[in-house]
């Protein structure tokens, strides 16, 4: 295993709104982070560095010290106050390997709920540990689900309202979570017809993964806010 660490220049945040988080994501899985500038720089009009010069990777070769730095790695967002949980920063693999997204970048773990209560107790979360979400048998409302999927499949609001994987998943979440929305409901916050919605008819496996983070407030939507620091995302 390599470990390999990217600090921004300048201490610039490196993204400004949920859009560009993503597709920041995108490329770091993609593996290339050079593309992200290019594209960065472009979309604002700028000319600048983003990341300082990347060092030589580490090689992780002692056990005990690949799970101190998996810890390390999903504790990141909580250490500078983004987020008062690794579950509530979207763009952490923490999520992932807890099985709660979708679909997921690394392979979940075996012992969920063990590993995730090693990475949360922690001082930058809490000395006993964050439960795992509990999860609803049937949401409150459209939205509720809407922001689960959000959450779940790391997709903001306006990318939400484009076809693709996370619009039709919404929509199948929401007719089956939600059973007392009306296709005109359900449709409404994604722009969807309610044609549409009626004829959304295959069942993704990722409608589980969004019945598992129902209602937990550390599965917030994606809305289209500009970002701006030193706000505490997710935080008390």
């Amino acid at each position: 295993m390599f470990h390999v660490i990217a600090r921004s220049a300048e201490h610039q945040l490196v993204f400004r709104t949920w859009g560009e988080a993503r597709r920041l994501w995108d490329t770091i899985l993609r593996g290339a982070l050079s593309g992200f500038v290019r594209w960065r720089n472009h979309r604002r009009g700028e000319r600048r560095d983003v990341f300082l010069k990347l060092h030589d990777p580490k090689v992780l070769v002692d056990d005990a010290y690949v799970r101190t730095c998996i810890r390390y790695v999903h504790l990141n967002p909580c250490k500078p106050k983004l987020a008062a949980d690794p579950l509530a920063w979207p763009f952490v693999t923490h999520r992932d390997a807890c099985g709660l997204a979708f679909p997921p970048a690394v392979v979940p773990v075996q012992d969920v709920r063990r590993f995730h209560r090693s990475v949360s107790t922690d001082k930058h979360v809490s000395v006993l540990g964050t439960e795992l979400p509990a999860g609803m048998i049937e949401a409150r409302d459209a939205q509720q689900v809407l922001a689960a999927v959000s959450a779940v499949t790391r997709t903001p609001l306006a990318a939400l309202r484009i076809r693709g994987p996370a619009r039709i998943l919404y929509i199948q979440a929401a007719r089956e979570l939600c059973p007392r929305a009306t296709a005109a409901e359900i449709g409404e916050p994604v722009q969807a017809h309610p044609n549409t919605v009626l004829s959304a008819a295959e069942r993704s496996p990722g409608i589980d993964v969004v019945r598992r983070v129902l209602g937990d407030p550390r599965f917030a939507l994606l809305d289209d806010r500009r970002l701006r620091w030193p706000d505490k995302w997710y935080r008390d």
